[in-house]
């Protein structure tokens, strides 16, 4: 009983009594933690994790591995045939790494966010929104904010502003 009330204090149960289990990783990877985010989804295992929360992971872990300028492993990993935010971070990877690539990077994002299918996953919209800030294109990237439906959503529209010259 005293371990589940440290665990609650500590915020690492979900609203509907599940345990979040990729509380740590998320955590490890806002704080720029970005070996420890490594380490935590290395450390999570698929029996554990549903279908969703195994792509949440991969694209915790492979952003950290971006963020560390290590872009090769996710351009080596993820294929045409993995989730479509797994194939975001890969752009993601590409565009930080080959600038020349931006209008094919570009031109691929904007395809899969014209479809509404799409357009609502709030993980993809966060991911083509740093691509779009990559590629220097602000208003696109506010646009991808504009659902604001996560903090990570909210918080990339700030970084969006702050980068946006004013006259």
């Amino acid at each position: 009983r005293e371990r589940e009330r440290e665990r609650e204090r500590k915020g690492t149960r979900m609203a509907e009594g599940q345990r979040d289990l990729l509380y740590a990783l998320r955590n490890n990877f806002h704080l720029g933690a970005y070996q420890a985010a490594i380490a935590e989804a290395q450390d999570l295992q698929h029996d554990d994790l549903g279908g969703a929360e195994t792509v949440e992971r991969d694209i915790f872990m492979y952003r950290a591995y971006i963020e560390l300028g290590q872009t090769e492993n996710v351009l080596a990993e993820i294929t045409n045939e993995s989730p479509l935010a797994l194939q975001a971070c890969r752009l993601l990877a590409l565009i930080r790494t080959d600038g020349g690539k931006k209008d094919e990077v570009v031109a691929q994002i904007t395809e899969w966010l014209s479809d509404p299918a799409y357009s609502s996953n709030l993980l993809l919209c966060e991911l083509c929104g740093e691509i779009f800030m990559a590629a220097e294109m602000y208003e696109e990237a506010l646009s991808c904010c504009s659902s604001a439906g996560s903090l990570e959503l909210l918080s990339l529209a700030i970084q969006v502003a702050l980068q946006i010259e004013r006259p």
